[in-house]
């Protein structure tokens, strides 16, 4: 019996060892890059085109996922994949809060047709660095007639 005993007990020790996971650094500015971009609106308009990216709420706690609404409200096909950037605003400038690392996005290529609404999920906890309140934005970048469009929608955590 206290053989079982002291092996079930060497087992339980070994596995959690194993699922050790890895603890996140606190956000720190000093550690982020600067975003290559300003100010950034939320939508455009040319022509027969309109884009728009909207979060689905203002304010959201960190294990939340971010509903980010992608609506193409013009006459035109628009064009664009899964990567988006996330940033952090801070002192009057944003900052790009990396992916953690492994973490990649699938790279297809995905049509929104006129008047449509596409939805992608934002996760925030698959970033480098615990995240923190604080201002943030969600920046994506699409494909209008082979012209480069990028357009961020801003959101709180508390």
């Amino acid at each position: 019996m206290k053989k079982s005993f002291v092996l079930v007990l060497i087992l339980l020790l070994s596995l959690s060892a194993c699922s050790e996971t890895k603890s996140k650094s606190k956000l720190d500015v000093s550690k982020l890059k600067q975003s290559s971009f300003g100010e950034l609106p939320n939508a455009i308009t040319e022509e027969n085109s309109k884009i728009e990216v909207k979060i689905e709420k203002q304010t959201y706690k960190e294990s939340d996922k971010i509903n980010l609404l992608l609506k193409n409200k013009g006459n035109t096909k628009i064009t664009f994949g899964y990567p988006y950037q996330l940033e952090f605003f801070k002192g009057g400038s944003w900052y790009e809060v990396p992916l953690d690392e492994g973490i990649d996005f699938k790279m297809v290529g995905i049509i929104l047709e006129p008047n449509s609404l596409h939805i992608d999920v934002v996760n925030l906890k698959n970033r480098k660095y615990k995240i923190k309140a604080g201002k943030y934005r969600v920046v994506k970048s699409f494909n209008l007639d082979g012209t480069e469009i990028t357009l961020a929608a801003a959101f709180y955590l508390k």
